[in-house]
């Protein structure tokens, strides 16, 4: 995967590092993974993820978020 080319949605990039969706919506909403929201929808730039995979950086999923 290169850095550049479209940014990728929190499914898209939940398959990518083998996690959740819930996952990446939680490291979203408390500021480990960077994204934009345009409108409804969320993105997350295509150099972030692969910051992550490079460096091995998988969010861990947190207990008690959003409930």
């Amino acid at each position: 995967m290169t850095s550049e080319g479209p940014p990728l949605g929190p499914a898209e990039l939940a398959q990518l590092l083998g996690c959740s969706r819930h996952t990446v919506d939680c490291a979203i909403k408390d500021g480990t993974i960077p994204a934009l929201r345009v409108g409804r929808r969320l993105f997350i730039p295509r150099r972030v993820a692969v910051e992550m995979l490079t460096n091995a950086r998988i969010p861990q999923p947190t207990q008690g978020v959003g409930r």
